[in-house]
């Protein structure tokens, strides 16, 4: 079973590591790693479940799928864009976001608001 949580205080914390498609940060607490999506690709619907947007708004499956990718489609336009991913290893990361879990060592945050400092 999956568990969607919002997170709705930002955390800061100094950016470990950077790749591509993943930013790891550590030292949130009793040792728990969250990585946070930089795509190019964004999987799954972490922002849209966080949401409480239900299968029932939808007329079919494609279209309750499509409001995922518009939403995760806005996150990377929207937020990840905006930022020098490059430049980021080592700075601090100010980040808001929605995550799907099935556990908590495995904490994937599709971010809706990332500062960096």
């Amino acid at each position: 079973m999956k568990r969607t949580q919002r997170k709705k205080k930002a955390d800061s914390q100094k950016v470990l590591f950077f790749s591509q498609r993943l930013l790891s940060t550590v030292d949130l607490g009793n040792g728990l790693k969250v990585q946070i999506t930089t795509g190019p690709v964004i999987t799954g619907t972490a922002i849209r479940d966080a949401m409480g947007i239900g299968f029932g708004e939808f007329a079919n499956q494609i279209a309750y799928q499509n409001i995922g990718t518009a939403l995760n489609n806005k996150s990377k336009t929207e937020v990840i864009a905006k930022l020098d991913l490059k430049s980021l290893e080592g700075k601090t990361l100010t980040f808001e976001g929605a995550f799907s879990a099935s556990s908590v060592d495995e904490v994937l945050v599709v971010p809706t608001k990332l500062t960096v400092t």
